[in-house]
């Protein structure tokens, strides 16, 4: 004969029934309840588990984005900081420059006409080293000067045997011309000052 009643011993189960007697319908929902409770559980700890790794995954993405957002930043420092040297450069060459034509201005200022015409006619002269003849043409208020130089000159260029200096009123006085078997060579004082100008950029600008 069923009686409805089961005896339940003390199990793992969490039914604590101490030796008594419960029925069987009773046990069955308690170990049902027990076994969505255990579901329940595991439940939560998979969304605890997801929840944790989830956190983890931000933690790392933002890691990420903080060191790529660094390292960008960073690049554009360096970017930024070469581009302030480069004109930082710049500017010192171009004080360089500025610097070295004034001091040869005023070298050249602290030169008087006369050595500054010879330095030209020699320089000139260079051309024509192979001629026999050289006529050099001078503003007049320069012929006695370059006249009185001529040993001068003659001993730098043995090569050429006659010069004759000529006062031109077409010529200023920062000029001179020199004809010769080869051509015409014109020069001026400007014209040597400028061509110095250029080498001085050039020499200075390829640093």
């Amino acid at each position: 004969m069923e009686t409805g009643y089961s005896l339940i011993k003390p199990l793992s189960a969490g039914v604590n029934p101490n030796g008594g007697i419960i029925k069987a319908a009773d046990y069955e929902s308690l170990l049902e309840a027990n076994n969505l409770l255990d579901a329940a559980r595991k439940e939560a700890d998979s969304i605890m588990a997801q929840a944790r790794q989830r956190a983890e995954q931000v933690l790392q993405d933002g890691y990420k984005d903080g060191i790529s957002i660094a390292r960008q930043e960073c690049a554009e420092r360096l970017i930024t900081a070469r581009i302030r040297a480069n004109q930082m450069m710049q500017m010192a060459e171009t004080d360089l420059v500025q610097l070295v034509k004034l001091t040869l201005e005023r070298i050249l200022g602290g030169i008087d006409d006369e050595q500054k015409m010879i330095g030209m006619i020699q320089s000139g002269l260079t051309s024509l080293r192979n001629d026999y003849r050289v006529l050099i043409r001078v503003a007049p208020e320069m012929e006695n000067k370059v006249k009185a130089t001529l040993p001068q000159i003659k001993e730098n260029h043995p090569g050429v045997e006659y010069f004759e200096v000529v006062a031109d009123t077409r010529i200023s006085r920062e000029m001179c011309v020199l004809e010769g078997d080869a051509g015409i060579i014109k020069c001026s004082i400007s014209d040597q000052f400028a061509r110095l100008n250029e080498l001085i950029e050039t020499a200075l600008g390829d640093r």
